[in-house]
């Protein structure tokens, strides 16, 4: 009688399925990528508290006082904000107000950049074509 061993081919199926249930775990969470604000595009940017709707600005942080990146990492809450660091504390920033040195996408279905520096085109035909709605 073999109580209490367990055979290589045993610990073998063990260890795939481990790998392969942590894969798709991971594959799962949302991905969270170091960003860093670079520029403000508005003359005042409204900081919000990330916590709650965000309705009303904290506080606002004006172009002229900007002197070196923010740290940022996008919301998984909403996608049209960021989360920064700014003066040791922690704000939320609408996207489309900063430029990153990465871009930022509004939605995962259509791709739309909103924070990042992007070239100028004449035209824009066909954007948003065959986004869902």
């Amino acid at each position: 009688m073999r109580r209490g061993r367990v055979s290589r081919r045993n610990l073998a199926l063990v260890v795939v399925l481990l790998a392969t249930v942590s894969a798709a775990w991971a594959a799962e969470l949302p991905k969270v990528e170091s960003l860093k604000v670079t520029k403000l595009r508005m003359e005042k940017v409204a900081l919000y508290l990330c916590d709650g709707e965000r309705k009303k600005a904290e506080r606002e942080f004006a172009r002229t006082d900007f002197r070196e990146p923010w740290p940022a990492t996008q919301d998984a809450t909403s996608p049209l904000f960021l989360r920064v660091t700014v003066e040791g504390h922690e704000y939320c920033v609408k996207a489309f107000t900063v430029d990153t040195d990465k871009a930022v996408s509004a939605s995962k279905e259509c791709n739309t950049q909103v924070a990042s520096q992007q070239p100028r085109t004449a035209a824009t035909r066909g954007v948003g074509v065959g986004c869902s709605q």
